[in-house]
């Protein structure tokens, strides 16, 4: 069994460029760029949301808890349709603290667009009181 990691196309790491800029400047529009129009998306424990628009909306609301975001990707892999990446998000919140947790992302391609994107983190540090 080989114990290389398998390597991330140019199609998953134009995803994960675009949706690491898309977050920086919360600008959720640009996601739309990324997903099919039947994309499924969950973030935590949160409901899964569905639909292009519902998601962009979704993530938009999101984002008005913030005044920017970034990411740290420690490591990636891409088998055949499905991408992971582990990374640490510091998200800085308009009552003036950060807050960095690890997460890990689980996208489903289709056609070079993610059509199942899955981020497995703890969203519970942006809820807690200063």
């Amino acid at each position: 069994m080989s114990t290389e990691t398998p390597e991330i196309t140019d199609e998953g790491r134009r995803i994960m460029t675009i949706s690491r800029e898309a977050d920086a400047k919360l600008d959720a529009s640009r996601l739309r760029e990324i997903f099919t129009a039947d994309v499924r998306f969950q973030i935590g424990a949160l409901p899964e949301v569905s639909g292009v628009d519902n998601v962009v909306e979704f993530i938009s609301g999101f984002y008005e808890q913030l005044t920017t975001m970034e990411h740290q990707v420690s490591r990636g892999w891409q088998v055949g349709d499905t991408l992971i990446y582990e990374a640490i998000v510091t998200w800085h919140l308009k009552d003036g603290r950060s807050v960095s947790t690890g997460y890990a992302n689980h996208i489903d391609l289709s056609e070079g667009k993610a059509r199942r994107y899955r981020i497995y983190i703890d969203t519970s540090p942006l809820a807690a009181p200063r």
